[in-house]
């Protein structure tokens, strides 16, 4: 969690910075000398790489953390099997986030400077897909430990309320 922590601090970091160039204001609006829209772009562009490649990361590792404590509660070889095919679902979406992030443009450096001829391909197509993959593991995440929680020794009442409780991290 505190790898998880570092990298939502560096999130807050870079969209605060994006906010200082202009980030979240419409062209017209950045500023009135059209000069100076040249300087603003690739520095709101780079502040956005910092805000992707956190967001990846800080997802992640939040989900690692969780994955973990799993671990640490549940000593079923079947629980475990299964949180771990979780886990490399998350560590392959984050390799395939942070290579797709990083490798919008080839090469690199056209994402922000535009007088370098680049291919790049639409980043908001790869968030959608990347997105249904982080739904699907949340999912799985929150859900996964409902069985073990209902099979405890305990009042249906309790179950019910722990079964619950677990079932909020869907929000």
């Amino acid at each position: 969690m505190i790898v998880a922590f570092t990298f939502a601090i560096l999130l807050s970091a870079s969209c605060l910075i994006g906010r200082h160039f202009g980030l979240g204001l419409h062209i017209w609006n950045l500023t009135p000398n059209l000069n100076e829209i040249a300087e603003l772009t690739p520095r709101i562009t780079k502040s956005l790489y910092g805000a992707y490649l956190s967001y990846a990361l800080a997802i992640a590792f939040v989900k690692f953390s969780i994955i973990a404590t799993y671990f640490r509660i549940f000593g079923d070889s079947l629980f475990r099997r299964i949180a771990s095919g979780v886990g490399i679902i998350v560590l392959a979406s984050l390799i395939c986030n942070i290579f797709a992030i990083i490798f919008t443009c080839v090469p690199i450096q056209a994402a922000w400077n535009y007088s370098i001829k680049g291919k790049c391909f639409k980043i908001v197509d790869f968030f959608y897909a990347s997105s249904s993959i982080n739904i699907a593991t949340d999912l799985a995440l929150t859900f996964l430990p409902i069985p073990r929680l209902w099979a405890l020794n305990r009042p249906r009442t309790d179950r019910i309320v722990l079964c619950g409780l677990f079932a909020l991290g869907i929000l």
